[in-house]
C-alpha cells in the first residue's frame, strides 16, 4: 500500500513571524523523512523548491487549500498561531474552512497550536476600547473549541499548554500530543565569562514588549558601578512595525557606545556565532500568551546563563525551567542584581547553565521531525 503523503500549510520566510521560521527548520527535517509538500503564502521570489507550493494572495490560497485537500491518501498538517498566513481576521476564517474541509472530505487533520490567547494576553496586545478585548477573547476561545472537536492530532509544545486545553476547552488528554520545540545544535567552543568586557545578548523579534527600555535601564546601573558591558540587541521586527521609538530610548541614555543594534534577520551561522559569544542572554518580555519561546529554544543550545521575566512563555517549560534565572516582576533594579550577581559568580552559573544544553540535544530538529511523523502515523 502506498505511503500517504502529507500536505503541510504553515508560513515561512520571507514571512516575519516566529512561526515562519519554526516552519521552515521544521519542514527541512520532515522532508528528508517523508514525501511532503509545503503550502504556504507570499512573495514567489523566497524560498524556491519544487514541492512548496506559493499562494498568491488569500483567495489564491484557499483554492489552492481545497484542491490540494482533495487528493486521496493525503494528511494536513497545520501550523495556527495568532497571524499565521495572513491578519487575525482571515486567520480564523481560514482555520474554520480547514476544519470543514477536513470534516467534509474526511482527512486526517494535525495541528500544532502555537500560542494560547488568555485575556490577560489580549487586554496586554489591545489598548483601545476594553469591549474589544472581551470580544476577541470570545471568539478566539469558541474557535479553540472547534479546533479541540474537529481535529485528529492536536499538537502542543508543553505539558502545560495540553493541561489548558483539557480544562478550559474540555480536550480529551489522548487526543493531545506533547512535542517539545525544535532547538539548534550549537557548537559553542567561547566559554563566555570575559572579563575585558561582559557581554548581554537579548535577540529575537523587536517590539515593545520584549521589556527592552527594562534591560537599558539595568545596563546602564550595571555600568555605573563600572562593569564593562556590551549589550548587543539583535533581531527583525515583525511586518510593518518600525523600531523608532528603540532608537531614541538607546539615544535617550546615552548608550549609543554601550549598545549593538541589528535590526534585522540574521542567519542562522551568524546568530549561532552572537549566541556563543556572548555571556548571558536576557528575555525580559511583558507579553502574556501561552506558548513556548522560539528564542528561548534556540538560547539553550549554547548553555549559557539565561534570564528571563516570569512571562508564561518562559515558565511552562518545567524541564528547562529550573535552570533558568528570573526576575520577580519587571523592574530595572531587580534584574541588574540579577546580572551582578551571574558576573561575580560566574563559573558556578555557568556549570548550571550548561544542563540546558543537554537539553537541546534531546530536542534536535531531526528528533523532533521524528518523533512528530511517528506520531501522526499512528494517530491518523
Amino acid at each position: 500500500m502506498p505511503k500517504r503523503k502529507i500536505l503541510m500549510i504553515a508560513p515561512v520566510p520571507p514571512t516575519r513571524s516566529g512561526i515562519a521560521v519554526y516552519s521552515w527548520k521544521l519542514y527541512k527535517a520532515l522532508k528528508g523523512k517523508s514525501s511532503i509538500t509545503l503550502l504556504t503564502k507570499g512573495d514567489r521570489k523566497g524560498l524556491a523548491e519544487n514541492n512548496i507550493i506559493r499562494s498568491r494572495n488569500s483567495l489564491d490560497l484557499v483554492k489552492k487549500t481545497i484542491n490540494l485537500m482533495k487528493e486521496p491518501r493525503i494528511k494536513v498538517f497545520y501550523q495556527l498561531g495568532l497571524r499565521s498566513l495572513g491578519g487575525h481576521i482571515f486567520t480564523i476564517i481560514y482555520t474554520i474552512i480547514i476544519l470543514a474541509l477536513r470534516k467534509i472530505l474526511g482527512k486526517c487533520l494535525a495541528i500544532t497550536l502555537h500560542t494560547i490567547p488568555t485575556l490577560a494576553a489580549i487586554k496586554n496586545s489591545i489598548k483601545t476600547l476594553k469591549i474589544l478585548s472581551y470580544i476577541a477573547f470570545a471568539v478566539y476561545k469558541k474557535l479553540l473549541d472547534l479546533i479541540v472537536e474537529n481535529t485528529d492530532v492536536l499538537i502542543v509544545h508543553s505539558l502545560y499548554m495540553k493541561k489548558y486545553l483539557v480544562k478550559h476547552h474540555n480536550a480529551q488528554g489522548e487526543k493531545i500530543l506533547v512535542i517539545p520545540h525544535g532547538a539548534e545544535n550549537y557548537e559553542c567552543k567561547d566559554s563566555g565569562g570575559h572579563k575585558e568586557q561582559f557581554r548581554i545578548l537579548l535577540h529575537g523579534f523587536l517590539r515593545r514588549s520584549k521589556g527592552i527600555t527594562v534591560l537599558l535601564e539595568s545596563v546602564k546601573i550595571l555600568k555605573s558601578k563600572g562593569y564593562p558591558i556590551k549589550l548587543s540587541i539583535i533581531g527583525p521586527t515583525h511586518t510593518g512595525e518600525k523600531t523608532d521609538w528603540l532608537i531614541k530610548e538607546i539615544e535617550k541614555r546615552n548608550m549609543r557606545g554601550v549598545v549593538d543594534l541589528h535590526v534585522n534577520f540574521i542567519p542562522d551561522r551568524a546568530l549561532e556565532k552572537l549566541v556563543c559569544e556572548s555571556d548571558l542572554i536576557v528575555l525580559p518580555y511583558t507579553d502574556k500568551f501561552i506558548e513556548v519561546s522560539g528564542v528561548l529554544a534556540k538560547s539553550i543550545s549554547a548553555g549559557k546563563p539565561i534570564v528571563c521575566s516570569k512571562a508564561p512563555k518562559f515558565l511552562i517549560d518545567v524541564e528547562v525551567s529550573k535552570y533558568l534565572t528570573y526576575i520577580q516582576k519587571l523592574d530595572s533594579r531587580e534584574l541588574a542584581e540579577k546580572i551582578e550577581h551571574i558576573i561575580n559568580n560566574y563559573e558556578q552559573e555557568l556549570e548550571k547553565s550548561k544542563n540546558l544544553r543537554k537539553i537541546a540535544e534531546g530536542r534536535n530538529w531531526s528528533k523532533v521531525a521524528g518523533e512528530l511523523l511517528r506520531e501522526i502515523e499512528k494517530r491518523c
